[in-house]
């Protein structure tokens, strides 16, 4: 006697199988992401001379498109980043070759330290609603960010180590004031003495 496949032995089937791709993607989903120890180290002031630079938005602005032009591709995702009220990171990814839009809005504040401290306000992903700690967790896994940059999903927060963005000739950055609303960036520039 010959088993003969029928239709509900190959519906079980492709249920099943749906049911296993399901639970893998839940495992990704929920997968942890490793997390980078933030740093308190000062820099020693002797060994720079600090030169203050203030600037407004629009100059930031372009400094910012600057730096991701210059770093050309960067991941799955393409975005950009703009100084307004706040700061917003806007960009596509696709999805089943449709072109998906979302939007993040930070609040800024400097830290003791002069580095940046940006915690998400708003997330709009096309007409969706969906929490922003994925979304952090799938940039923070698929984007190529510069070692000064640190994401926490799970706090929405994105942490940029200003001090330990190397510049031209060992020159480093110290975040003074950064009050959007008033349009008031101030930065130390950091020489080295030799």
């Amino acid at each position: 006697m010959k088993w003969k496949p029928s239709w509900k032995s190959a519906f079980w089937t492709l249920v099943g199988i749906e049911v296993l791709i399901l639970f893998v993607l839940m495992l990704l989903l929920f997968q942890p992401v490793e997390r980078k120890k933030i740093s308190d180290a000062e820099l020693n002031q002797e060994d720079y001379i600090p030169i203050s630079v203030e600037a407004d938005k629009s100059a930031v602005n372009g400094l910012i498109q600057r730096y991701l032009d210059g770093k050309g591709e960067l991941g799955p995702v393409n975005y950009s980043v703009y100084v307004n009220n706040d700061v917003e990171l806007m960009g596509t990814f696709e999805v089943f070759e449709e072109e998906i839009e979302f939007k993040m809005d930070f609040s800024a504040s400097v830290l003791d330290n002069g580095d940046l401290w940006l915690e998400e306000k708003s997330l709009q992903v096309g007409g969706l609603e969906i929490p922003s700690a994925y979304v952090l967790k799938f940039v923070q896994k698929n984007y190529s960010l510069p070692e000064w940059v640190s994401i926490y999903p799970n706090d929405q927060i994105i942490y940029l180590s200003i001090s330990k963005m190397k510049l031209n000739d060992g020159t480093r950055l110290r975040m003074k004031e950064f009050n959007l609303p008033e349009n008031k960036i101030k930065v130390d520039l950091l020489v080295p003495k030799n």
